[in-house]
């Protein structure tokens, strides 16, 4: 997976991140245990002060791999998905801006989605933005809400060319799909309705 600089945390209702972080350090500590077992039957080769230096660099490392594995990789799994309430998003989309005020617009919209961290990135022809926050609630119907900062060609107003908006989408049960209305700040003044489907 490429990770955007810009990609920034998000929040899920409900949420079992405790629990899963409380898994992740039994299991880097079960991971230690082994890690020690094989420092101690070395432990002539190596000097006393330099044993619980170990201990606590294998520890530290057993959880950031852990981590690591699951952040990227493992959350995903239909395995793992049993206990992750963390829908995954992530990949390509397309999909139209309506608006009363101009023709559908085709959209494109790239998701980058990690266990705690997203970014939602949509490009047209003339424009491009990113999210700055964003919440997932999955208590009755999939949806997320966020904010996003927008830069539109072809505008010599600056405060009409950057602005900032919120979108609330509506997941389909089938993570396959997505539609809900947009609005923008003050500057702009306008709302919308987007459509997206996941073609990758």
């Amino acid at each position: 997976m490429v990770i955007c600089d810009n990609m920034h945390s998000y929040t899920v209702k409900p949420d079992n991140k405790k629990d899963i972080l409380t898994v992740i350090l039994i299991l880097s500590g079960f991971f230690d245990l082994i890690m020690n077992y094989v420092v101690t039957c070395l432990s002539d080769l190596i000097n006393d002060w330099m044993i619980a230096i170990i201990f606590l660099l294998t520890y530290f490392a057993s959880y950031k791999l852990i981590y690591y594995l699951y952040n990227e990789k493992l959350w995903k799994s239909k395995i793992f998905g049993i206990f992750n309430k963390h829908p995954n998003i992530s990949g390509k989309w397309k999909g139209t801006i309506n608006n009363n005020e101009f023709a559908p617009i085709t959209v494109n919209v790239e998701i980058i989605q990690t266990w705690s961290e997203i970014i939602m990135i949509l490009t047209t022809d003339t424009a491009y933005s990113k999210t700055k926050c964003l919440f997932m609630d999955n208590e009755d119907k999939l949806r997320i809400d966020y904010i996003y900062l927008n830069e539109t060609k072809g505008i010599d107003n600056q405060e009409l060319r950057n602005h900032e908006g919120t979108c609330s989408l509506f997941i389909s049960d089938d993570l396959k799909s997505m539609e809900g209305e947009y609005y923008t700040n003050h500057h702009r003044k306008s709302s919308g309705i987007l459509k997206i489907k996941k073609i990758n």
